[in-house]
């Protein structure tokens, strides 16, 4: 059976950990759970990439509700005003005064909203691209992500269920398997991103 979900990822654990060394059937949300978590924490795939336009309002931004991780952030001017991420003491440091000071340069996450440096002079439109968290893996749904790399899903399940087996030799293969998936989906989306034969050169 091809896994395409939770109830044909849960099915297929028994038979790959051998149901008769260890019953996972109590346990086998929690291990689905954690394994999920453990990708979502680690995978950058274009499949978590989604738009952001926000415009400022009180020198902040709200942090959208499903944010994991900032790809790119830039300011609606004219020119373009790149913003980089930094750490929120880095701002209040370098831009104590928190009243209007001009166009913003650098950006950091406080608690749910979005700060800048310097203070923002006007209500300037933020736009950008961020990594997002995915929906859970359910037994309706076939996500994209499971869809695509189900042996991503399945090495990392079985990762999770290693409380159970103990010194089980197979978990250091199932380890290194896990870490060639997500390495092959990294390399297949930066080819995605800038093209297979992209080289740089130094001008």
């Amino acid at each position: 059976m091809a896994i395409t979900n939770y109830t044909s990822l849960a099915a297929a654990l028994p038979q790959w950990l051998d149901s008769s060394t260890a019953d996972i059937s109590a346990v086998v949300s929690d291990i689905i759970t954690n394994a999920e978590k453990r990708i979502f924490r680690e995978v950058r795939v274009p499949e978590m990439e989604t738009s952001l336009s926000s415009t400022i309002s009180s020198g902040v931004i709200t942090v959208p509700s499903d944010f994991v991780e900032m790809k790119f952030v830039y300011i609606d001017t004219n020119p373009v005003q790149y913003v980089q991420m930094v750490p929120p003491a880095y701002i209040y440091g370098r831009y104590p005064s928190r009243t209007a000071e001009g166009v913003p340069v650098v950006m950091a996450r406080d608690g749910n909203n979005f700060i800048f440096g310097p203070y923002p002079d006007s209500n300037y439109t933020v736009k950008g691209t961020y990594f997002k968290r995915l929906v859970a893996i359910d037994a309706t749904s076939s996500p994209t992500l499971v869809t695509s790399n189900p042996d991503l899903y399945l090495y990392a399940s079985l990762l999770e269920s290693e409380p159970l087996l103990g010194r089980d030799p197979r978990m250091t293969l199932w380890e290194a398997k896990y870490r060639l998936v997500k390495e092959l989906m990294t390399n297949e989306a930066n080819r995605s991103r800038f093209g297979g034969n992209l080289s740089i050169r130094p001008g």
